[in-house]
């Protein structure tokens, strides 16, 4: 399991406060759009599509629209941990540090989301690593490349759901123990509103080592929860990313994150030994460009290799 994979399975539990004169779902605190006859929202030229449902045989190629939010206006918010069931077009910095029981790890990761139609994307994630051994000497080096297709199943107004494939692929140094084997891990993405901006996401699948012959199972689980702190317009206009698409700017997101994984198929002494771990942080939206997020991690049982660990990070929205 690398350090990026170990980061992927971390459930999810987002908060993010909404001002008092902002409701949950009313979908004018996210910019004043309203359903026309269509059965689109939109605003000025830019309109969201109708969800298309479980229709597993339409809509492939259309283009994907530019959208933060949910057709009941929920926005759609992306955890530390775990890949979204939603497609988008942004661009992830992140830094983590790590103290383990054999020593620190310090990881920055540039990770790029990019929807090619409204239902099919891909995501690309390359890791620099700076590892600390206790009584060895400090090694870095560039670590796997990992690429995961997405195709979107499922979409209502509440719930999306999305098939994903991450490759792992060994372009890495052996020095940061990367560069030593291909992976698959397939895994399934659900995203689910709950209605007053709450949401439950989650992502479930294994990966296999294709050199190795080990089987890992991940399951990441969470919940949403936003709302707005201020409101934009009262600085005398809406936000300046002119597409009636973005979040605003004053979306704060607090948020926590469980995972667990372990080996089910590999070494007798390593089968069925499930290791948890848990972040909590927070997330703030700068303007609908930008949003900036931090976060603390910690295991939850005595199975994870972790003592303690953080994450910061900005994300930037095309």
């Amino acid at each position: 399991m690398t350090a990026t994979r170990a980061v992927l399975l971390v459930g999810a539990l987002g908060l993010a406060p909404a001002g008092a004169c902002h409701g949950g779902e009313a979908s004018h605190a996210l910019g004043g759009h309203d359903h026309d006859a269509a059965g689109t929202r939109g605003h000025g030229h830019v309109a969201q599509p109708a969800p298309f449902g479980f229709n597993l045989t339409d809509h492939w190629l259309d283009p994907w629209v530019h959208w933060h939010r949910s057709p009941l206006g929920a926005p759609l918010l992306h955890h530390f941990g775990f890949e979204p069931a939603f497609l988008g077009k942004e661009l992830f910095v992140t830094y983590g540090w790590g103290e383990f029981d054999e020593g620190e790890e310090h990881e920055v990761e540039i990770e790029l989301e990019w929807a090619f139609t409204r239902r099919l994307g891909v995501v690309l994630e390359v890791p620099y690593a700076w590892d600390r051994p206790v009584g060895e000497a400090a090694v870095d080096g560039l670590g796997d490349l990992a690429v995961v297709p997405r195709a979107v199943l499922a979409e209502t107004e509440r719930f999306v759901a999305s098939a994903n494939l991450e490759i792992g692929i060994p372009t890495g140094s052996s020095r940061v123990g990367a560069g030593e084997q291909w992976s698959l891990a397939p895994f399934l993405a659900t995203w689910f509103d709950l209605g007053d901006w709450w949401a439950l996401s989650s992502a479930t699948g294994l990966e296999f080592g294709l050199d190795s012959n080990e089987t890992e199972f991940f399951c990441s689980l969470g919940v949403s929860k936003a709302m707005r702190i201020h409101d934009a317009r009262r600085f005398g206009a809406e936000p300046p990313h002119d597409h009636g698409h973005g979040l605003p700017a004053g979306l704060l997101a607090f948020i926590g994150e469980v995972y667990l994984e372990g080996v089910v198929d590999g070494e007798a002494d390593e089968e069925n030994v499930f290791a948890l771990e848990a972040l909590v942080g927070i997330s703030y939206t700068v303007g609908d460009l930008f949003d900036v997020r931090a976060g603390y991690t910690f295991p939850l049982n005595g199975n994870s290799e972790l003592d303690r660990g953080v994450r910061a990070g900005v994300i930037h929205h095309f």
